[in-house]
């Protein structure tokens, strides 16, 4: 078996004809169909029917190996990646997650300076926005992301260093009682009906902590992310307590919270369980330097 007949199938089994996937590939439809029968004897299996109007369709030992055949090739692309970030640091997927209130503001203005102080810069940033659920700690864990921006401060299974703050603000309704305050208090929004994202997000444990350092206990019902947050604030459902987004700016009005938690930080993090690719140590080392990071913070 060799990787050109494996080509030669998945051309056909692309295409559905051996004389378009031998015009593809650029070799004569002969080659093709000598290429697969060699594997179909040492197989020992059909791979392919092949009908009177020369239509082509997998057999069901075809359609069993396909993804077999396919994941070989997806293989040697990604050990072919590895080796170029290996020995270029400025080439290179880098997987970056983030949630979409980080996205907003930080990410364009950090990834546009990126790329224009590294103009020969090959490194492809694979932007992954976490619109309010999901575990990003347990996806950057498993290895779905090599950096994860957030306000999550996970020192035990990850390397971490704060690259910045984010402020938090009172969203209401232009209609609100509140609208056009500019400023309020914690001891105002006592009693009122607070649309959050997730309860198990690091901003509803910041919401609750700062609400129980006043000696209040806020009243919070859920939905499913921010754009929807927003909407229902917008619409007079409740209000609440998020970092300032442009999202229905006509209909809502941004006050200003006076409380000492009205900041919290932001971290760059990455796994302790596994290296990072040169193109992410890469990007990991302009995002600290550029932000000023302070060091690893320790568990």
């Amino acid at each position: 078996m060799t990787l050109q007949q494996l080509k030669y199938f998945l051309e056909i089994a692309r295409t559905g004809s051996f004389s378009t996937a031998a015009k593809n590939m650029f070799c004569a439809q002969s080659s093709v169909s000598y290429a697969i029968h060699e594997l179909e004897q040492e197989l020992k299996v059909p791979l392919f029917i092949r009908d009177m109007n020369r239509r082509v369709t997998l057999t069901e030992y075809g359609e069993k190996y396909l993804p077999y055949a396919e994941r070989i090739f997806k293989l040697l692309d990604e050990g072919e990646s590895e080796l170029k970030s290996m020995s270029n640091p400025l080439s290179g997927t880098v997987r970056m997650g983030f949630f979409y209130c980080v996205a907003n503001s930080d990410m364009p203005r950090i990834f546009r300076q990126f790329y224009e102080n590294n103009p020969n810069c090959d490194i492809f940033l694979d932007f992954d926005v976490n619109h309010g659920s999901g575990d990003m700690d347990e996806q950057l864990m498993m290895g779905k992301f090599d950096l994860v921006i957030s306000a999550s401060r996970d020192a035990k299974n990850f390397n971490c260093v704060r690259v910045g703050r984010q402020k938090l603000k009172v969203l209401v309704s232009n209609r609100h009682f509140l609208a056009g305050r500019g400023s309020v208090r914690l001891s105002d929004l006592d009693g009122l009906s607070l649309i959050g994202i997730n309860p198990n997000s690091s901003v509803d444990a910041w919401i609750r902590e700062m609400y129980r350092r006043e000696n209040m206990k806020p009243d919070i019902s859920y939905c499913s992310n921010w754009i929807t947050q927003f909407g229902y604030v917008a619409m007079d459902y409740g209000i609440a307590i998020s970092p300032s987004m442009p999202m229905y700016r006509d209909y809502i009005d941004e006050l200003e919270l006076d409380n000492a938690m009205n900041w919290r930080d932001l971290y760059l993090s990455w796994p302790k369980n596994r290296r990072l690719s040169r193109a992410a140590e890469f990007v990991k080392d302009y995002i600290i330097s550029t932000t000023g990071a302070a060091e690893l913070i320790e568990n």
